[in-house]
C-alpha cells in the first residue's frame, strides 16, 4: 500500500474522489444507512456538496482518540494514527482507496474506531458481529492493504466499550474488488448515472438536478407507457400503501397516547413492571420575544418623534430579506404534502 498526503481537507476530499473507499463500496452495495450508488456517483464526479457534520459526526470525530486509547488499555497493544488528512491506496489499483483510524504498531492487525448510541447491528464482543457496512468498510481496508485482520472497538451510549474482530475472506473481498472496479470504471470513468435507489444521498441528488420546477405537469393522464414507466409506476403503488398505514398508524398513535395520558392524569409519568417509563412531565416555561409587537412600539415611538408612516415603512422595506424558494412533494390521494428541504 501507499500514503497519499491532501495536506488539508479540501486536499483530502479530492483524493478520495478519485477512488473507491470503504464507505463508498458500503453504499453500492446499498448496505450503508444513508447513501447509495447515486450519492457515491455524484460525489465522485464532483458534483455533490461536502456533507456537514453533524451533532453525531463530530462526537464520533472527538472520541476516536479515547476509544483508540481504551483500546490499547484493554489488548495492551500501542495503536498509531494515520497523518492527518492522509489516504492509503493499493499499490496496482490506485483507484482502490480508504481512510484508516488506526493501526496497530506492528502492523499486523488495523484498527476502526466507532461510537454509537444504541449499538444497533452490534452483537457478541469478540466476534465479527458488526453493523454490514462496518463489516465491508473493514474488509475492503483489508484488501487494500494486505493485512489479514481489522478491529472494530466500538463505544456505545458513552460507557459500553466493546471490541471486534474481523478476518479476511478470500470470496467477500474478491466480490468487493469486483463491484468496485465495475462502479469505477463504468459509472465513475464512463460517466454512466446508477439507477435511483432509496436513500437520503438520492433526495440530495435530486434537490441539487432539479432544485425548482421550471416547466408545467407531466401529463400521464392517459396511462403508463414503456419500459422507463414501470418502476414509476412501482413507486406511485408502494408510496400510496404506505403512506396510507403510516397515515392509520398515526391516527391509532394518538388515540392511544390520548388514553394513556387520561390515565396519567395529574402524575408525572407511568413506571411500568418491565421497568419502562413513560414521562408527561410539565415544560419550564420559556421566555419569548414578541416581535410584532417590538416592531408596533418602534413605530409607536417614531410616530410621536415626528417621523411619518410611509418613512417608517419605507424603512422596513430596505429591511425585506427574500426567502429561498423550495419544492413541497404534494400526494393529491393524501390530502397532505411533504417539504423536501
Amino acid at each position: 500500500m501507499r500514503v497519499l498526503k491532501g495536506g488539508t481537507e479540501e486536499g483530502w476530499l479530492e483524493l478520495r474522489r478519485q477512488g473507491m473507499t470503504g464507505s463508498d463500496l458500503a453504499a453500492i452495495m446499498r448496505l450503508h444507512p444513508y447513501k447509495g450508488p447515486t450519492g457515491v456517483y455524484f460525489d465522485k464526479i464532483g458534483l455533490m456538496p461536502p456533507v456537514p457534520m453533524n451533532d453525531a459526526m463530530i462526537a464520533g470525530h472527538d472520541l476516536e482518540d479515547y476509544v483508540a486509547q481504551r483500546y490499547t488499555r484493554a489488548t495492551g497493544q500501542r495503536v498509531e494514527a494515520m497523518e492527518p488528512w492522509s489516504l492509503i491506496t493499493h499499490d496496482l489499483n490506485s483507484w482502490m482507496r480508504g481512510s484508516l483510524d488506526r493501526m496497530v504498531a506492528s502492523g499486523t492487525v488495523g484498527l476502526e474506531c466507532k461510537t454509537s448510541r444504541y449499538g444497533m447491528g452490534f452483537g457478541e464482543p469478540g466476534t465479527d458481529q458488526v453493523p454490514d457496512h462496518y463489516f465491508i468498510q473493514v474488509m475492503w481496508y483489508m484488501e487494500v492493504t494486505g493485512i489479514r485482520q481489522w478491529d472494530v472497538a466500538v463505544l456505545i451510549g458513552g460507557q459500553d466499550f466493546r471490541i471486534y474482530h474481523v478476518f479476511w475472506n478470500e470470496r467477500t473481498a474478491h466480490a468487493l474488488q469486483v463491484a468496485g472496479r465495475n462502479f469505477w470504471m463504468h459509472h465513475v470513468m464512463g460517466r454512466v448515472e446508477p439507477a435511483p435507489d432509496g436513500t437520503e444521498s438520492q433526495n440530495e441528488v435530486n434537490r441539487m438536478k432539479f432544485p425548482l420546477a421550471t416547466k408545467g405537469m407531466l401529463d400521464l393522464t392517459q396511462g403508463y407507457d414503456g419500459a422507463e414507466h414501470v418502476q414509476l409506476a412501482e413507486s406511485l403503488a408502494s408510496l400510496k400503501a404506505i403512506s396510507l398505514a403510516m397515515k392509520k398508524m398515526k391516527k391509532t398513535k394518538i388515540e392511544s397516547e390520548a388514553i394513556i395520558k387520561g390515565f396519567i392524569g395529574e402524575h408525572e409519568g407511568l413506571l411500568l413492571p418491565n421497568k419502562e417509563k413513560i414521562g408527561w412531565k410539565n415544560s419550564r416555561p420559556t421566555l419569548k420575544i414578541d416581535h410584532q409587537e417590538v416592531n408596533a412600539d418602534f413605530a409607536r415611538e417614531l410616530l410621536k418623534r415626528g417621523m411619518s408612516i410611509t418613512e417608517i415603512n419605507r424603512i422596513k422595506t430596505r429591511h425585506l430579506i427574500q426567502g429561498q424558494s423550495k419544492r413541497s412533494f404534494r400526494p393529491s390521494f393524501l390530502g397532505e404534502e411533504s417539504n423536501d428541504d
